[in-house]
């Protein structure tokens, strides 16, 4: 599937051949970020922050407009001129002599992902418009982030006996949480239909890759949350790869294989957008270049689909356009990360070239303006490096819950558990990394207590100890001096607290305030590696309830649209998780409902 398939519905145009290059790779850099996968930490390892460590993902191809930096002063995206970023500057054309080909079909979708594929696939089954599905990665390295879908009410939540989500209060939910900057129709569109559209994914998974996915949090522990701290909470993710023999990789080249079936719809690897290109003010298609440095030229009779990813692999938009999430790092202490996704923003940068128009700042991540010190739940104590206690521990998910951390200062953070985590880290809440409560899960934080009595001083080399009684604890943790003295004030005062069952210090809910005065005790000793590593960037640009991308003006672009990490108004300033998996699940939603509309149009 490497190359187009021969049919009548799409039209090739040989053009002479001739060798471009283009070279303008994200910049990447800085240390590398300590982690643990979230499988380890299932395994019962609670010793790091950033939970859930994922594969390089594949990167769609990503247009630009043909024109030069005169388009960015037309359409006037940056009030100052002196804060003009490098990325806002579109490139010049390629020269015509350089394109060697050209394909033209009623639609084209710019990146293979979870939007891009969707998109495609449900404009393709929905008609008979000719649709082309461009995919940045050469097929023997195709990878895709991501194995949780997060959605309501598909029949196959229902076949396995999940109770229905009623879609009002899961969007009134959604809402409150982006404080009202999603954008209202995209997400009513979820909230209805992702059930629809997840059933409908899963029709081209084979039976084998089937059978080996799992919902997560099901079934319920009794303990666990449907709401805390005002946020709600249910359970609605399927995944593979979370100790699966299978990943979504391979889910989703088992999808490839069923496009073949469709006559009306080419899926082509190793094509990188560029640029593109435009007809007065309508979009009209996009260049493309590929591993040997050939340009392609994709003609869009009706659509082109914007949906490349996200931009958290470069530095210099994450610094422009996460403004949160960069004023949480500290000069000499943290610092941006290479991204986890590794995505360069080609499909933002290009359609803002176009013109688009972007969400207001800041723009979310997942990840990076909040921090994750310990293993969730926060059913133990967070100290800061003064060995203070600085923040409710369960302000719900981690999202939310490890915002002070990523405000405090960050050269070290310690958490505190007893050995009844063994039954209270049942109480927890279907979000964002947080511990899933099977049997298994529990049997191994007990196995962890026990190797951590082994260990001793030497921990388990990944920042956990374990001792009897807490001078040993905070020995091993390096805990000394007057953060020692605190260290022991807190918790004392902390006790205090869950034993009258108001914390007045810092809020944190009853059901989750138990004492830690039971030994064996645990320490988790975490660094600055914790803040400045984002996974992917949830935000981008402006559209309608179609998908259609927004000008400066606030009026559609006409054939542009965007998907995925690529479509902004989705979550706002910040990323949350009602249901893990979100990003993902709306991701495929709305890609299933814009090539629906796409066909229709």
């Amino acid at each position: 599937m490497t190359a187009p398939k021969s049919t009548e519905v799409f039209s090739r145009i040989p053009i002479p051949f001739y060798t471009a290059v283009i070279v303008n790779p994200a910049e990447k850099g800085g240390r590398e970020m300590a982690q643990i996968s979230r499988r380890d930490f299932l395994k019962g390892s609670v010793a790091t922050g950033m939970l859930g460590a994922v594969a390089a993902t594949g990167l769609g191809c990503a247009p630009a407009q043909q024109t030069s930096s005169e388009a960015l002063s037309e359409t006037g995206t940056v009030a100052d001129a002196a804060e003009t970023s490098s990325w806002r500057v579109a490139p010049e054309s390629v020269a015509e002599d350089a394109i060697v080909d050209e394909t033209v079909a009623d639609i084209v979708v710019i990146g293979a992902g979870h939007a891009g594929t969707a998109t495609a696939r449900s404009a393709a089954e929905k008609s008979g418009k000719s649709v082309v599905l461009l995919e940045a990665l050469e097929e023997q390295y195709y990878t895709i982030i991501g194995n949780d879908i997060g959605h309501l009410n598909s029949q196959y939540l229902k076949d396995h006996g999940v109770p229905e989500v009623d879609p009002v209060e899961f969007f009134n939910d959604w809402m409150m949480r982006s404080q009202n900057a999603a954008n209202p129709s995209l997400i009513m569109q979820y909230a209805t239909r992702s059930g629809e559209a997840v059933d409908w994914f899963l029709e081209k998974v084979p039976a084998e890759l089937l059978e080996t996915m799992t919902i997560s949090y099901w079934p319920r522990h009794e303990n666990m949350l449907d709401e805390i701290a005002g946020q709600k909470f249910w359970t609605g993710t399927v995944q593979w790869g979370m100790g699966n023999e299978h990943n979504m990789t391979e889910v989703y080249q088992a999808i490839f294989a069923s496009l073949a079936e469709l006559p009306n719809l080419q899926l082509i690897f190793d094509r990188k957008g560029v640029y593109l290109e435009k007809d007065g003010d309508a979009v009209t298609g996009v260049v493309c270049v590929d591993a040997a440095g050939t340009y392609h030229r994709y003609r869009a009779n009706e659509a082109v689909v914007l949906a490349a990813g996200d931009f958290s692999a470069d530095k210099e938009m994450m610094t422009d356009l996460c403004v949160t999430a960069n004023d949480c790092l500290q000069e000499g202490i943290t610092e941006w990360h290479d991204a986890m996704g590794g995505k360069d923003g080609s499909g933002i940068k290009m359609g803002v070239w176009a013109g688009g128009r972007l969400e207001p700042r800041p723009l979310g991540s997942m990840n990076g303006d909040f921090a994750i010190p310990s293993m969730n739940p926060g059913v133990g104590i967070y100290l800061d490096e003064k060995g203070n206690r600085y923040c409710n521990e369960f302000f719900g998910d981690p999202t939310w819950t490890g915002k002070p951390a990523a405000r405090i200062k960050q050269n070290v953070y310690y958490t505190l558990f007893d050995s009844k985590l063994k039954e209270t880290c049942t109480y927890s809440v279907s979000g964002h990394t947080c511990f899933d409560p099977q049997e298994q899960n529990i049997a191994n934080i007990a196995a962890q207590f026990d190797q951590g009595l082994a260990n001793g001083a030497e921990g388990d080399g990944r920042g956990t100890y374990v001792a009897e009684d807490w001078d040993t604890l905070a020995q091993y943790m390096g805990i000394e001096g007057e953060a020692k003295e605190n260290m022991m004030a807190s918790i004392e005062r902390y006790n205090e607290l869950a034993k009258v069952g108001v914390d007045e210090d810092f809020g944190k809910d009853s059901r989750v305030l138990f004492t830690l005065d039971t030994p064996p005790f645990m320490g988790v000793v975490a660094g600055p590696d914790h803040v400045g590593g984002v996974m992917v960037t949830v935000g981008g640009l402006m559209t309608d309830k179609y998908c259609n991308v927004l000008g400066e003006s606030l009026d559609p672009i006409p054939g542009l649209y965007a998907a995925g990490n690529c479509l902004g108004q989705r979550f706002g300033a910040a990323y949350f998780s009602p249901i893990p998996g979100v990003s993902i699940g709306s991701a495929i939603t709305l890609g299933y409902t814009l090539g629906e509309h796409l066909a229709e149009s």
